[in-house]
């Protein structure tokens, strides 16, 4: 890829997350919506969520481990 397409997508990427991070403020405000309780709102529901699914990442990462040092997942790659 030529160095002026990959600079331009650089920047394109390097100011993308801040845009839209704007861009979502200025509608939500456009709208009249109490952006930041709304936004705390949110974050108390994915806290929850978070806190709700912990037990079956340990679950996983458990027999994720147990499979590995049993030597299966050896057996598996090697076939």
């Amino acid at each position: 890829m030529p160095d002026s397409i990959r600079t331009i997508l650089e920047g394109i990427g390097i100011w993308a997350i801040p845009f839209i991070l704007v861009l979502i403020i200025l509608f939500g405000m456009f709208k009249k919506v109490k952006v930041y309780e709304v936004f705390v709102e949110g974050a108390k529901e994915g806290f929850d969520v978070g806190v709700r699914i912990i037990p079956y990442l340990v679950a996983i990462l458990a027999a994720i481990a147990i499979f590995r040092a049993s030597g299966a997942l050896d057996i598996l790659s090697s076939a």
